[in-house]
């Protein structure tokens, strides 16, 4: 890809607003953190969903539901993962056999989400605000 690119002819898009949406689950990706301050790499699994249909009232005009993915991530290390398994069960999605695997056959799977701020500091202790999921259940 060409990456000699004018920004000024790229289209503009629009987030989702915040709400509740059904969604699938479109990729799933396992990464670890960068560590530093001190602290050791952690191992999480990344989700990454696409909406399909807002379930409230929404001003949507502009917004082009599927086109974007939004994530949240859920850590691995030995003492969040029983955190993990029971945020998975609780969502209805039953973790079982082996994580890898098990994570990957989600891919394609309908869920509700929740679409919200996170808000997070920087290192320099200044606050942003991310646009992601901020929680996810096995669509009925």
């Amino acid at each position: 890809m060409d990456l000699n690119i004018n920004l000024d002819t790229v289209e503009d898009i629009k987030d989702l607003p915040t709400g509740l949406y059904n969604a699938v689950i479109a990729d799933v990706r396992f990464d670890k953190t960068k560590g530093g301050n001190g602290k050791d790499p952690s191992p999480y699994v990344r989700f990454g969903f696409r909406a399909t249909e807002a379930l409230e009232s929404q001003d949507l005009e502009g917004v082009e539901l599927n086109r974007m993915i939004y994530s949240t991530d859920q850590f691995l290390t030995k003492k969040a993962l029983p955190i993990f398994k029971k945020r998975m069960n609780d969502a209805g999605l039953t973790p079982s056999g082996d994580l890898r695997e098990w994570a990957e056959s989600l891919v394609g799977s309908d869920v509700r989400i929740v679409v919200g701020f996170e808000t997070r500091k920087k290192a320099d202790g200044t606050e942003i605000q991310n646009l992601r999921v901020t929680s996810f259940k096995k669509a009925a």
